[in-house]
């Protein structure tokens, strides 16, 4: 049988930037993804907390995962004319989507996910936000789960 959750991740998504090289040819991760990275994990941690408590799941799951995950970044000032749509907008500047899925499998491997081997599929848009909404991560998790009888 097929289950699901979902979880909302406040705040305007981060990229996962290239690995950057010193001088000597090391390389590193740059500051702004690593902090990104870090404040992910901690709010998918939280939320996770709560799903374990009210359902029983035990993290990492195991078995095929399938994800969807809806971006919403934020809006420009330009984009809150009177003409324009109080709904989402498709986005189509930087940040690439790829880049943005990659931070996400990046922050649930370990966590929702033993490994990011396990997930089968993934379904990803990316949207300016609605007009007078915050930016965030919707997140949805399909999983494969033994009947109950």
């Amino acid at each position: 049988m097929i289950k699901q959750f979902s979880m909302t991740l406040p705040g305007n998504p981060i990229a996962k930037g290239r690995p950057r090289l010193t001088k000597w040819g090391r390389a590193y991760t740059p500051k702004k993804t690593k902090e990104a990275t870090e404040k992910t994990k901690a709010q998918i941690t939280r939320a996770l907390h709560f799903l374990r408590s009210a359902s029983g799941l035990e993290f990492p799951l195991l078995g095929p995962i399938r994800v969807d995950i809806n971006f919403y970044l934020h809006r420009p000032k330009n984009m809150y004319r009177k003409k324009d749509s109080p709904d989402a907008i498709p986005h189509i500047k930087r940040p690439d989507l790829d880049n943005l899925i990659k931070q996400i499998n990046d922050c649930i491997n370990g966590i929702i996910v033993g490994d990011d081997s396990q997930i089968t599929s993934i379904a990803a848009t990316k949207f300016f936000t609605e007009k007078e909404i915050e930016p965030r991560t919707e997140i949805t998790v399909f999983y494969w789960c033994e009947d109950e009888e």
